[in-house]
């Protein structure tokens, strides 16, 4: 934050997690930087373009005519993946950091 203070020509953005992170953000950061979530970057250039094919939940179902499979003990481990992989994804993503300046 110091440094967004001190070089008030620059433009920054700063990435946060979920929205309460950003709204915070947007009230103790200079004008000059731009406070996002990843999902508000990612919806106007990627997102909208799969809105039809996004959904909420990985469904055992979906997974299932995905691959063309009605082994469910197989397509349930597919779906346990999925979500392991998606879990330490964001995890990851929490710990990233940047130098402080």
């Amino acid at each position: 934050m110091k440094y967004a203070e001190k070089h008030p020509e620059l433009r920054m953005l700063y990435i946060a997690f979920n929205r309460s992170v950003r709204e915070e953000a947007d009230e103790k950061f200079p004008a000059n930087v731009l406070c996002k979530t990843s999902h508000q970057l990612a919806w106007p250039s990627f997102g909208r373009n799969y809105a039809n094919r996004l959904t909420h939940s990985l469904r055992l179902f979906d997974i299932a005519n995905a691959t063309q499979s009605d082994d469910w003990v197989y397509v349930k481990a597919i779906q346990d993946t999925l979500k392991t992989l998606c879990a330490v994804w964001i995890v990851r993503l929490c710990y990233v950091t940047v130098p402080q300046y």
